[in-house]
């Protein structure tokens, strides 16, 4: 029914699901890799739409965990995609460079479900890119495409983290209540700045 464009959502999710149960893993990848999306993460063609999180539900199960990370990365939802990572494949590293890769918005999203687990993992990786993000310096240090997910899903890092630490004039966060010192520091300074402004404007 597909090759004949006849197909709807439930036959195209079954043919899916079927081939996980089958463990025919190769023609489920290859049928999500030859599936074209539009800008806002919408499947084009219609008789190949699929119910995505019934058949990631499914992958992780079954122990596909890259092969569901690969999907939550195609259709850009970062909350899965973490998820996994972080509880199923605990790969802390790879999951900080995947978030790096992130708008804003996104990475927002992320860390108000997982920053308590990433700070406990890595707790200066995590410190610094939260430094970043409330003093408005956060820019995404990789791309989408250049992050090969086949690799960094499925191998466990011995070395450090890839990602970089950001410091602030040298000065290295250790923990989270450095952090929040930090970060009352930077109020300070602020409110300062904001007070000195309004007493030129008034004189």
């Amino acid at each position: 029914m597909i090759d004949l464009k006849k197909s709807n959502e439930d036959h195209v999710t079954l043919l899916l699901c079927s081939f996980c149960k089958l463990k025919e893993i190769e023609k489920l990848k290859s049928f999500i890799d030859n599936i074209e999306i539009d800008d806002s993460n919408e499947i084009i063609n219609n008789y190949k739409k699929f119910d995505l999180y019934t058949v990631i539900r499914l992958c992780r199960e079954s122990g596909y965990y890259r092969l569901a990370c690969l999907m939550a990365q195609k259709f850009n939802d970062p909350l899965i995609m973490v998820d996994i990572q972080l509880n199923e494949l605990n790969n802390p590293e790879a999951t900080m460079k995947y978030i790096c890769s992130l708008n804003v918005d996104d990475l927002l999203r992320v860390l108000v479900d997982n920053v308590s687990i990433l700070l406990n993992k890595l707790p200066n990786e995590t410190t610094a890119l939260l430094i970043d993000v409330f003093t408005g310096r956060y820019k995404p240090k990789f791309t989408q495409d250049s992050l090969n997910y086949n690799k960094e899903l499925t191998k466990k890092k011995s070395a450090a983290s890839e990602v970089e630490d950001n410091n602030d004039e040298n000065h290295v966060i250790q923990s989270y209540k450095a952090f929040a010192s930090f970060m009352r520091s930077k109020v300070s300074q602020l409110i300062y700045h904001q007070d000195q402004e309004l007493f030129s404007n008034l004189l």
